[in-house]
C-alpha cells in the first residue's frame, strides 16, 4: 500500500508539471491565449496538483 502511495503521489506531481508546462507552451506557440478559459483551467488544475504534491512531500517528511 505504501508502495502505491509513493507512485499516486508522483504521479500527482507529473500531472500538475505537465498541465502547468503545457498552458506555457501553448500560450509561447499562440495556440492559446493568457486571457482564455483554457489556458487558466490548465493554470488552475497544474498548480492544484503542484500544491498537493508538495504538501504530500511536507507530510512525509514530517512523519519520518
Amino acid at each position: 500500500m505504501l508502495v502505491f502511495r509513493k507512485y499516486l503521489e508522483e504521479a500527482i506531481g507529473w500531472t500538475g508539471a505537465v498541465f502547468s508546462l503545457s498552458a506555457f507552451s501553448l500560450n509561447s506557440l499562440n495556440m492559446i491565449d493568457s486571457q482564455s478559459i483554457t489556458y487558466l483551467l490548465m493554470n488552475i488544475i497544474g498548480c492544484f496538483f503542484l500544491i498537493l504534491y508538495a504538501v504530500s512531500k511536507k507530510l512525509m517528511q514530517a512523519g519520518c
